[in-house]
């Protein structure tokens, strides 16, 4: 076996800035993590790496920055130069090494490992350009199908490993159209500052979500929505990505399903239907069953329109109350399987808003489930939080007991974010928000909350928008020099407001 002399110089290259770092309280836990995994490869100790690994994962250990030591242990791996390729059938001595790892001693984490090893030299090989010269397409296409076949033969054991999701995601992120080279280090949960990365990162999610529907990717469907569910992940600003993977299905439907007329366009929606049953039948999964669920209730929509009751056809009533009917008892019918996932709950309220036949005993039972077997999901108090609103025959008393019962339902986790957050949900500037009770003091503290834990220009941008509707000026001056650049979306898509909200603070 060839030597890898990639290793030593890379060693040579991380001791000495080690050596240099100035004397702090506690040591460099993120280089000492990388250091151990280069150096145990480096000496070929596959049982070793095999075992710290695990004692990564079993034990859920981070560094105190709040960083899972076992992604930066596989981040190590990310920083070996792989060199130039001799041919599209060549690579380099690395692989010997890794390949070894896993024919000498198979593990979840060497899976891993070479799979992410595929991954890279295949965006190395694909170079700059979309799309790649054909040979380099060709050699791109077959190290991502390697990729794939690592992590499904290691499957059975992945369990909800979280390093092996996101290397199964980027598997399929790889195969989509137009896809692009991961940012090196392949970290889970990198936080940009810039919120441009907040409107982009809610956008491509939603687009990944639609192209992949459209592809009849069930797979990559179950993985993407599967991976955000049971790891809880966010978006720059701390918003839910389950919700905006859904959003994203929802959307793609709307902008297939155009009609003409007050009816729905039947050519349009039976692929669409067709496409989803396929999903259930071939690739049973949670979000499956959500999706056909929100597909039908989408297609009542269709029917009803969004108009007041009086300007409803009645002959467009009944098929809307009868497909609601039909996505509340399919939900009703996979419960067991597809209430794992907070958005089958967030469906429920829906439907009991939208007036389907469910009793409030049976509605309010179901929310009390669901807010304790999903308590920290945001959509889902947000969900409820619009049904109590006066549009739908509540009140904003309801409304504002609701966002303090967030609050305190969640407070040992996230302060007052979840008070800020159903608020926002509602808040609009139109005359709907007449009359409302939110309390200036809680929701200052819940938007302070969500910058602490997510310091992006987009929340800054929503601090000073609403310290200027609530008349504070200090707190307004405040969020105003926090801003980096001014976000017209995150101000009602009002170009308007935040020139003049500027303007009477500095008055």
């Amino acid at each position: 076996m060839r030597t890898i002399v990639y290793f030593a110089a890379l060693l040579l290259l991380l001791r000495p800035a080690c050596a240099q770092t100035p004397p702090v309280s506690a040591p460099d836990q993120s280089l000492q993590i990388r250091v151990q995994a280069l150096e145990l490869l480096q000496q070929r100790d596959f049982t070793k790496l095999n075992a710290v690994a695990q004692d990564y994962r079993s034990k859920g250990a981070i560094t105190a920055a709040g960083v899972p030591k076992l992604s930066l242990f596989f981040t190590a791996f990310d920083s070996i130069p792989l060199g130039e390729p001799l041919n599209a059938r060549k690579w380099p001595a690395v692989f010997d090494v890794f390949e070894n790892w896993q024919k000498d001693k198979p593990s979840l984490t060497s899976a891993i490992a070479l799979a992410r090893l595929h991954l890279r030299y295949a965006w190395q090989l694909h170079g700059p350009n979309t799309p790649a010269a054909p040979e380099a397409q060709k050699a791109f296409e077959e190290h991502v199908q390697l990729a794939h076949a690592v992590l499904e033969a290691s499957q059975p054991y992945s369990g909800p490993d979280a390093d092996w999701q996101w290397a199964a995601t980027l598997v399929i992120q790889a195969g989509l159209e137009n896809a692009v080279a991961p940012d090196l280090p392949m970290t889970i949960a990198r936080q940009p500052r810039d919120d441009k990365d907040e409107q982009s990162a809610e956008t491509a999610i939603k687009v990944q979500a639609g192209m992949l529907f459209e592809q009849g990717k069930f797979h990559g469907l179950n993985l993407l929505a599967e991976f955000d569910r049971t790891h809880d992940v966010k978006t720059p600003a701390g918003l839910d990505r389950l919700n905006y993977f859904y959003r994203g299905l929802q959307e793609y439907v709307d902008l297939q399903t155009p009609s003409l007329t007050d009816k729905p366009n039947e050519e349009a929606w039976k692929p669409l239907f067709d496409r989803a049953q396929a999903w259930v039948d071939k690739e049973p999964s949670p979000a499956a069953i959500i999706f056909m669920a929100k597909l039908r209730v989408a297609y009542a929509w269709a029917w009803r329109g969004t108009g007041y009751a009086s300007t409803i056809p009645p002959a467009n009533i009944k098929p809307f109350f009868k497909n609601m009917k039909i996505a509340y008892d399919f939900l009703i019918q996979h419960k067991a399987q597809a209430s794992v996932d907070p958005e089958w709950y967030g469906e429920i309220v829906g439907l009991a808003r939208a007036g389907v036949a469910v009793s409030e005993k049976e509605t309010s039972v179901l929310m009390t489930e669901g807010l304790t077997r999903h308590r920290y999901y945001y959509p889902l108090y947000a969900d409820l939080a619009e049904s109590m609103s006066p549009k739908w025959g509540g009140s904003w008393e309801a409304v504002e007991s609701f966002a303090t019962f967030a609050a305190q339902n969640t407070k040992d986790k996230l302060g007052m974010i979840m008070y800020a957050r159903v608020y926002q949900r509602l808040n609009c500037y139109c005359e709907e928000m007449t009359g409302n009770k939110r309390d200036w003091r809680k929701m200052k503290q819940g938007l302070q909350d969500i910058m602490t834990r997510y310091p992006v220009n987009w929340n800054y941008n929503r601090y000073a928008s609403y310290a200027c509707q609530a008349q504070d000026k200090k707190t307004a001056r405040e969020a105003l020099g926090m801003i980096v650049a001014p976000r017209v979306a995150a101000w009602g898509d009002d170009g308007r407001l935040y020139p003049l909200c500027k303007s009477w603070a500095a008055s």
